[in-house]
C-alpha cells in the first residue's frame, strides 16, 4: 500500500494523509476518473471573461462620460403648453456644448408631420429655450421632435382645443 494512504482496520475506507476526504476502499485513482478543465479551455475561458469585463467597463464609461459632453436635447413636457393656434415648445440642452439651429417637427393627432414647424436659433449648455409652433389640427396629442447636429429627442403634449 502507498505510504500516503492510511487503511483503517475493519473499515471499508481509505483515508488520505493530510486531507479530509474519505474514499471507498476499492476506489482506483486513475487519470480517467480525475475530472478537470484542460489548460487550453481554461485559457480561452479566462480570455473571454477578461474581454467581457473590459467591454462592460468601456460601455459604462462611455455611457456616463460620453452622453453629457456634447449637445443633449430634451423636451420639457411640463413646461410645454398649447392654446388654440400655437404650441409653446420648451427644449432643454442638458449637455455641455451650445446647441445651434434646433429644428422642431410636429406630428398632429391624425399623423400628419410638419417638418421644421418651428426652430430655435441657440440654446446654451444647461439652459432651455422656447418657441411657438403653429398647429393646424384641433384637440389631441401632438408629438414634437427636436433635433440638431448630433442630438435628437421626442416628446408629446396634449392640447384640449
Amino acid at each position: 500500500m502507498d505510504c500516503n494512504w492510511l487503511y483503517i482496520a475493519n473499515s471499508e475506507f481509505l483515508l488520505k494523509k493530510g486531507a479530509i476526504f474519505i474514499y471507498p476502499k476499492n476506489t482506483i485513482f486513475t487519470k480517467k476518473n480525475m475530472k478537470g478543465v484542460s489548460a487550453v479551455i481554461a485559457t480561452i475561458l479566462m480570455l473571454m471573461i477578461t474581454i467581457a469585463l473590459a467591454g462592460t467597463a468601456y460601455l459604462y464609461i462611455t455611457g456616463i462620460f460620453g452622453a453629457k459632453t456634447a449637445v443633449v436635447l430634451s423636451i420639457d413636457g411640463q413646461s410645454t403648453t398649447c392654446n388654440v393656434t400655437y404650441i409653446n415648445a420648451v427644449v432643454k440642452n442638458d449637455g455641455t456644448g451650445v446647441a445651434s439651429n434646433v429644428l422642431i417637427d410636429l406630428t398632429t393627432p391624425g399623423g400628419a408631420v410638419t417638418t421644421a414647424a418651428c426652430s430655435i436659433t441657440t440654446i446654451n449648455a444647461g439652459s432651455s429655450s422656447s418657441t411657438l409652433c403653429g398647429k393646424s389640427a384641433g384637440a389631441g396629442s401632438y408629438t414634437l421632435r427636436a433635433y440638431t447636429t448630433g442630438s435628437s429627442t421626442t416628446g408629446s403634449v396634449y392640447c384640449a382645443s
